[in-house]
């Protein structure tokens, strides 16, 4: 039987051996201090060592620099050798760069500063080609240490590889100590869905006290004793060494690990123990280069204290080539426990001339973290200026703002505080946090005012408040803030993108266009390119109106220049944009999922916010409605919590993905709060309104759906440059259809009318109904055909098609053309399996008329009937037991693979079962 130990190593030797047949994964070793997660996972990683790459990389406290452990692993690994040559990575040098510096360009402009999760794709690209190297056995470790003292990113990109090595030769080990923080939160994300397998090493055993006392005195030991040190130690594995270490005889134990480390301590010489408490400021592990300036000692006499120190049991790495580390964090804490606090903060501030005399920028946290104990605060927060500074030139806007927050903190000198301000103020609008980044603003224009700043500092403040008013959609408030700066004199381009911006907001077009143009001639080529990158996207908004394939290009153009220019978050921005492209074309989800993924991992939270909603809006679209419905589960909390100008749209697309599911009560319900969120907004009671009609269609209710749709009408009337939604195509149909062509007029000069696919395909089968009424069969077939396949291509909008095929069906079948038996065929599955009985009735009636025969499902046996389960459920599941596939289902019955899907999401639901093979073996059995 194994003990507790040998069950953990186990299960983190399963994971290395799924990482060898290319099934990895993480597993994370979590407990408190001392408790054995590096000695479990040095076991492991010496097993492995020999048969396959081992890389380490750890945390380190105070060091808050992003991605240290992952550097810290990979230059150990790779430091001398050139990038492997694997298909696909050469993409992802540039953003490897920033973890490997000797990858990095020589000449030209400095690696692009990616999004974290487009360094992480690449890193995950980068460890399966380290893993499957020609000839060699597949499989890699990679060991992360200290997580607990981690920065944002990493915690970020560590979430990326857990969630996608699923499919890799690579096993993930990360250690950590428990209990609240980042750390244990994103264990708890990661194990509540399959992607980390957690251990946690409890205390050990008498028996395994017993086991490893002998081991470590290399004799017999005495009962009394170990029972003795099992008691003093709890199990803990680190205090059962610390005890003997200090007791071998087992006559007098020391009362605690404290007291042993201070004896042990206060044994050493002098300079042992100078150069000893210094390591300890410095860290768990230290690098030894900075001890002689900091204790004024020459090399050879730091090394001869390190050596002391280690024959002494407190340090451990002092060989040559070796790193100095504590043997345990606990260790390390006993020591500075001894500490005067005058001492120490002498200490921390020879420990900081030290770090500062390197001259490395990357040391900025650490440098800081020392300014703090040795006392000076205001220097402190100077040096985290610098390092939220150069986060938010990486894009690493989670780590800066957290920086920068330590920073505020810090500050007494006004000049310091100011400078803190107006890093934490830009990065707060990078972030798109537009409350918080106003709150900031407006205390720093104080400050300079009192100050006497110069004028462009004070122009800074101001347009940057501009900024946040304007993504909070504060158009009047925007504008007043532009005027200031320009009466200050020297605003220049970003006070004219900011005019755009806020001419965009109040559908002043062609102003919008004039402003941004002028900037992008005056950036192009030469640069600033940042302007020149914003002037793109506003230029792209403008285009989307009416133009998409130049808005296109547009937003290509300035996707391409922030990549080549070191600009992360304008070229996540762009990608974003380039998504809402194709939520009016093809419906392609990628550079949406993209886009919210990389935002996400810039902690640019307003866009990844918005960037969710336009997915949540595709999902919805392309029928996928249980999917929109969790996204917008995110973003309305998000939305309300943020102050986004979009929160009043995201309730109004809540309401219509439940209308579109027939979900009447929920549907009416986010379509009140939208309206009470945005009383005059002209789209959001548009789609308001579309809300009441999708229900009434889905009612039968021809009457009342065109009465809510003309109520949208006259909305969509106050704002016809910027609509093109839903309500717009739908109105056009079902007018056309109660009214003749006088609706086809009604909307001929609106720019949305041949945009979106959703419109130009209702505009299309409006067309039809009008020729077949006028007897152009040929005109009616044709704008019939065309609309289908704006419907259907390159991805179906299944809604939209159905509901308004039974339609344009009904007005076929009175008018002699196309093929509505054909249709309504389709139709009339749709319907049954969404579980429409209005209009699957009027399909089955309108049939009926055709003498088409009507295919009916088979009868449900009572036991499934008990359960709520359909005909069409059944027959499903009759396939499913089968042995068919989703998709072969879906063919078999003529059903869209979603609408499969959603059938044997409700079989499961409805059962009670676990999963489809517990469904296909009580479908088999009976057993229900």
């Amino acid at each position: 039987m194994l003990t507790g130990r040998e069950a953990e190593l186990a299960r983190l030797h399963r994971g290395l051996e799924r990482a060898r047949r290319g099934h990895g994964g993480l597993g994370a070793v979590v407990g408190e201090a001392g408790i054995g997660k590096s000695r479990l996972v040095d076991e492991l990683a010496g097993g492995a060592r020999g048969r396959l790459p081992v890389l380490i990389g750890r945390a380190v406290d105070g060091d808050g620099s992003a991605l240290r452990p992952f550097t810290e692993a990979l230059l150990a690994g790779l430091r001398r050798g050139p990038p492997p040559d694997a298909p696909g990575l050469a993409a992802f040098h540039p953003a490897l760069g920033r973890l490997l510096p000797h990858w990095r360009p020589t000449a030209g402009p400095p690696a692009v500063a990616d999004p974290v999760p487009w360094l992480a794709e690449g890193l995950l690209h980068l460890l399966r080609a380290l893993a499957t190297p020609p000839g060699r056995t597949p499989g890699l470790v990679l060991v992360l240490e200290d997580l607990h003292w981690s920065d944002p990113d990493t915690l970020t990109v560590l979430e990326y590889l857990a969630d996608n090595a699923a499919a890799e030769p690579v096993l993930l080990v990360a250690t950590g100590r428990d209990g609240p923080g980042p750390w244990p939160e994103l264990l708890q994300r990661l194990s509540a869905r399959g992607a980390a397998e957690v251990v946690a090493p409890g205390p050990l055993s008498a028996a395994a006290v017993s086991a490893m006392a002998r081991a470590c005195l290399d004799r017999p030991v005495p009962g009394e004793v170990t029972a003795r040190v099992a008691a003093r130690s709890g199990g803990v594995p680190l205090l059962v060494e610390e005890l003997l270490a200090a007791a071998p005889s087992g006559t007098a134990l020391p009362p605690d690990h404290a007291a042993g480390v201070r004896d042990r301590t206060a044994a050493l010489s002098p300079r042992a123990r100078r150069v000893l408490r210094l390591a300890a400021v410095l860290g768990e592990r230290v690098d030894r280069s900075l001890l002689p300036a900091a204790s004024g000692a020459e090399g050879d006499a730091v090394r001869d204290a390190l050596d002391e120190a280690a024959r002494a049991g407190l340090l451990e790495g002092t060989g040559p080539g070796g790193v100095p580390a504590f043997r345990h964090a606990l260790t390390r804490d006993a020591v500075l426990a001894d500490v005067w606090p005058a001492e120490r903060a002498e200490l921390a501030g020879a420990a900081l001339e030290a770090v500062l005399a390197t001259g490395d920028g990357e040391r900025g946290g650490l440098a800081a973290r020392l300014a703090e104990e040795a006392g000076e605060p205001d220097r402190a927060a100077d040096l985290l200026v610098g390092v939220g500074r150069t986060e938010r030139r990486r894009g690493a806007l989670a780590t800066a703002r957290d920086a920068l927050d330590r920073a505020t903190l810090l500050a007494r000198d006004p000049l310091v505080a100011t400078a803190v301000a107006e890093e934490l103020a830009e990065v707060l609008v990078q972030t798109g946090l537009p409350q918080p980044a106003a709150a900031v603003t407006e205390r720093l224009l104080a400050r300079l005012d009192g100050l006497d700043a110069a004028v462009s500092r004070r122009v800074g403040a101001v347009l940057r408040l501009a900024r946040a008013h304007a993504t909070a959609g504060q158009w009047d408030a925007a504008d007043a803030r532009i005027a200031h700066a320009r009466d200050l004199g020297g605003a220049g381009p970003a006070a004219d993108l900011c005019a755009a911006h806020v001419a965009i907001g109040r559908n002043r077009f062609a102003e919008a266009e004039r402003l941004a143009a002028a900037v992008l001639d005056a950036t192009v080529p030469a640069g600033p390119h940042e302007p020149a990158c914003e002037a793109l996207e506003l230029l792209g908004r403008v285009a989307r109106r009416t133009d998409l394939a130049r808005a296109q290009l547009l937003f290509e153009r300035g996707h391409a220049l922030a990549e080549a220019h070191d600009l992360p978050v304008w070229r996540v921005r762009a990608l974003h944009e380039l998504s809402t492209v194709d939520l009016f074309t093809g419906l392609r989800t990628d550079r949406a999922e993209r886009a919210v993924a990389e935002a996400s991992g810039l902690g640019a939270l307003a866009l990844a916010t918005t960037a969710e909603f336009h997915l949540a809006v595709l999902r919805c679209w392309r029928g996928e409605t249980g999917a929109a419905l969790e996204h917008l589960g995110r973003v309305v909390p998000a939305c309300d919590r943020l102050g986004l100008p979009v929160q009043a749209m995201a309730a109004a697309v809540t309401a219509e993905v439940h209308a579109d599911r027939g979900e009447a009560a929920a549907a009416l319900a986010q379509a009140g709060r939208a309206r009470s969120l945005a009383p005059d907004d002209a789209h959001v009671a548009a789609v308001a309104e579309h809300v009441t009609a999708t229900l009434a269609l889905l009612a039968e209710d021809r009457a009342a759906a065109l009465t809510a749709l003309d109520r949208a009408l006259v909305h969509i009337a106050q704002d016809s440059d910027t609509t093109s939604g839903p309500p717009l195509g739908r109105w056009v149909l079902v007018a056309a259809l109660e009214r003749g062509r006088v609706a086809l007029d009604a909307v001929a000069g609106y720019p949305g009318r041949s945009l979106a696919r959703w419109t130009v395909a209702h505009v299309y089968w409006a067309e039809a109904v009008c020729h077949g009424r006028a007897g152009d069969r040929v005109a009616a077939e044709r704008a019939f055909a065309a609309g289908q396949r704006a419907f259907t291509e390159p991805v179906p909008i299944p809604h939209f098609l159905h509901v308004g095929r039974r339609l344009v069906a009904e007005a076929a079948l009175a008018d002699g053309w196309g093929d509505p038996a054909g249709w309504l065929a389709e139709d009339l599955a749709w319907f049954t399996a969404a579980g429409f009985e209005a209009p699957a009735a009027a399909c089955r009636r309108m049939l009926r008329h055709t003498g088409a025969r009507i295919a009916r499902p088979g009868p449900v046996a009572p036991a499934l009937r008990r359960h709520g389960v359909t005909a069409r459920e059944a027959e499903v599941l009759g396939l499913l037991t089968a042995g068919l596939s989703n998709r072969d289902i879906a063919a078999r019955l003529g059903l869209s693979h979603r609408t499969v899907e959603k059938h044997v999401e409700r079989l499961l639901a409805k059962t009670g079962s676990g999963g489809r093979a517990e469904l296909a073996v009580r479908s088999a059995t009976g057993d229900w």
